[in-house]
C-alpha cells in the first residue's frame, strides 16, 4: 500500500521511495517494484524526483 508524504502532498512508493502526485501512478510503482525488485523507467520518470531534475527544481 503506498503511502502519503504530507510534505510533499504526494504520494510515494514504499520500496524505492519515489514520490508521485498521481496515486495510481505511485500504486503501479510500488507493484512494479514489489515483483520485479527493480524500478520501471517508463513509470519512474513520471515522479517528483525526476520531473523535478528535468525542470531544475529542487521540489
Amino acid at each position: 500500500m503506498v503511502k502519503f508524504d504530507r510534505s510533499l502532498n504526494a504520494y510515494y512508493c514504499e520500496i524505492c521511495k519515489l514520490h508521485y502526485k498521481d496515486k495510481e501512478l505511485a500504486e503501479k510503482c510500488q507493484e512494479w517494484c514489489s515483483t520485479h525488485d527493480s524500478c520501471n523507467l517508463s513509470i519512474a520518470k513520471n515522479s517528483i524526483e525526476a520531473l523535478s531534475r528535468r525542470t531544475g527544481r529542487t521540489s
